[in-house]
């Protein structure tokens, strides 16, 4: 037990009491908020120095952080700048190495380098104008054949079919060229047959006989359809195999053109028989014209069919079918059982 003081009177009084003998002042309530109180303070003092050692800890972990960081920075920044340092050293050296190389010690190398690139030049110069003078010999010697559409200075001209006819009374062979000549100069101009077309029979040559159309005008851009003629005596070769026919200085062969396999599966083309030949020339899709031409009297005739998805045409009154895989022609009619192929 201790004495105490009475907070209202001052007197002395046993801690264990109620209240003050003195003035009645009650003594342990006072005591259990005094109690309370200095246990508070106590608390937030304690409360207070840990919150104080904590941010201690805290900033010094900062601290110690950012040096590390900066100690980091530094060291990659000290990287950077050597591997510069060695970078323009090794370039230094490499530039003076070329120049002594090059530039003194080797100026023959320089001068082969330049010398075989010379050469180079002069040698795709040499191959250029050779392709070149191949591609014009070529070009001026190229042949061409019946059905091809050939580009002249004046005219476009196509010869779609070609012929012979022996005539026992003049004693003659005329060889005769179906064609088509189109006038690609832009102006009107006056058709001349002789003066444009000439024809090589066996090394024989003879220029077009007179034509139906010599003398008129054939407008810009305006087409004929036309037969060429030339005339030689009986005893000239009748072969068309060995006639070059000369428009503007352009060969166009009268024999047929030679196909190949994928050509030869086109409608189009020459087709043979016995005793007489057909040539069969695209007009538009589906639509052809068919000349035929009959050796026995030399007599020529045109005919327009349209080829049906089954393959199969009328000629005349007689029914056909057009085989492309055997490259055929035949008649499907009993009393006509012809067939062509071509060669």
């Amino acid at each position: 037990m201790a004495i105490i003081e009475c907070s209202e009177c001052h007197g002395k009084v046993s801690d264990k009491a109620t209240k003050c003998p003195h003035c009645g002042n009650p003594i342990s309530g006072i005591m259990n908020i005094d109690n309370n109180e200095e246990k508070n303070i106590q608390e937030k003092n304690e409360s207070d120095k840990y919150r104080k050692v904590e941010s201690d800890n805290i900033n010094d972990n900062n601290s110690i952080n950012t040096d590390k960081d900066n100690r980091n920075k530094k060291s990659k920044m000290s990287v950077i700048r050597i591997g510069i340092i060695i970078a323009v050293i090794l370039i230094c050296i490499g530039s003076a190495g070329v120049y002594f190389g090059f530039f003194k010690g080797d100026n023959h190398i320089m001068q082969s380098v330049q010398n075989t690139t010379a050469e180079q030049i002069e040698t795709l110069k040499s191959s250029k104008q050779e392709a070149s003078t191949q591609q014009s010999t070529k070009a001026d010697t190229n042949t061409y054949y019946t059905t091809e559409m050939v580009r002249c200075s004046s005219f476009n001209v196509t010869v779609k079919f070609a012929w012979t006819i022996k005539d026992s009374n003049w004693n003659t062979i005329t060889v005769k060229c179906d064609c088509v000549i189109e006038n690609i100069t832009g102006k009107s101009i006056v058709f001349n047959a002789s003066k444009n077309f000439a024809l090589s029979n066996n090394g024989v040559g003879i220029n077009a006989s007179y034509n139906g159309y010599d003398g008129k005008t054939i407008d810009s851009n305006g087409k004929i359809n036309t037969t060429l003629e030339f005339t030689y005596p009986s005893t000239a070769n009748i072969d068309l195999s060995q006639m070059i026919m000369t428009a503007d200085s352009k060969k166009i062969s009268l024999n047929d053109k030679p196909q190949t396999a994928v050509e030869k599966k086109n409608f189009e083309g020459a087709y043979y028989r016995s005793g007489a030949k057909e040539v069969v020339i695209k007009l538009s899709d589906n639509t052809y014209q068919v000349i035929t031409f009959y050796s026995f009297d030399g007599s020529v005739t045109y005919e327009t069919v349209n080829l049906s998805l089954d393959n199969t045409f009328y000629l005349g009154k007689a029914q056909y079918i057009w085989y492309p895989d055997t490259y055929t022609i035949k008649s499907l009619s009993s009393d006509n059982i012809y067939t062509f192929v071509k060669k």
